[in-house]
C-alpha cells in the first residue's frame, strides 16, 4: 500500500509491478476499458479499478485527454522562444506568470538556468500569427530580451515516461541498502 504522505521518489519506489503495468497501459491508451486493462495486467476488474482510483488519488494519473492533430487544425508551427526578464524578483515573476497563463499560444513555459531565464514553446498557424504573438510577449511586463528558434521539422515527440526505469531504480536502491548493511 502506498503512503500518500511520501515524497515523489518514495512513491515511485513503493509502486509494485501491477501499478507500473497499469500506468504503462494507460499511458499508451487512456481510453482502454477497465475490463481490457485488468486482463492485460492479470487482475480481476474490481481490484484493477481500485488500483486505478488509488493512482488517480495519488495524482500519478493526472487526467485523460484526446490528442488533437495540431497541424490539421491549423496550429502546425512551433517556435521556441528564449526570454530574459529585467528582474527576477517575486513581483516580476508573478506578473510574467500571469501573462503566460493568459496567452493561449504559449504551450509550455520553463524557468531555466543559463543565459536566458525562460524557454517558451509557442504554437501557431501562420507567420502573421507568430508576429502578433511575439509582439504581445515583448510587451509583457519586465521582458528584456527574446531569442526565437523556429522549428523546421519535428524529429521526435513523446509524453511517455520510461516506466521500466522505475523498477531499475528500485533495484539499485535495494542494492545500495544491501551494500551498506554489509559494511
Amino acid at each position: 500500500m502506498i503512503n500518500k504522505n511520501l515524497s515523489s521518489p518514495q512513491i515511485a519506489r513503493d509502486l509494485d509491478h501491477k501499478d507500473l503495468a497499469i500506468l504503462k497501459y494507460l499511458q499508451q491508451n487512456g481510453r482502454i476499458s477497465n475490463v481490457a486493462l485488468s486482463a492485460k495486467v492479470h487482475l480481476s476488474p474490481s481490484p484493477c479499478l481500485e488500483r486505478v482510483k488509488r493512482l488517480e488519488e495519488l495524482n500519478l494519473l493526472k487526467g485523460y485527454r484526446a490528442q488533437l492533430n495540431k497541424k490539421l487544425l491549423g496550429f502546425g508551427n512551433v517556435t521556441f522562444l528564449q526570454l530574459n526578464l529585467e528582474k527576477m524578483d517575486d513581483l516580476s515573476m508573478q506578473l510574467f506568470r500571469d501573462e503566460v497563463d493568459n496567452c493561449p499560444h504559449i504551450e509550455e513555459c520553463h524557468l531555466v538556468a543559463g543565459k536566458f531565464d525562460f524557454i517558451l514553446k509557442l504554437r501557431y498557424g501562420l507567420m502573421d500569427d507568430f508576429k502578433e504573438i511575439l509582439e504581445r510577449i515583448a510587451h509583457f511586463p519586465g521582458v528584456l530580451k527574446t531569442n526565437a528558434h523556429m522549428v523546421i521539422d519535428q524529429i521526435k515527440t513523446s509524453e511517455d515516461l520510461p516506466l521500466d526505469q522505475i523498477s531499475v531504480a528500485r533495484a539499485n536502491v535495494a542494492r545500495v541498502i544491501c551494500d551498506n548493511r554489509k559494511r
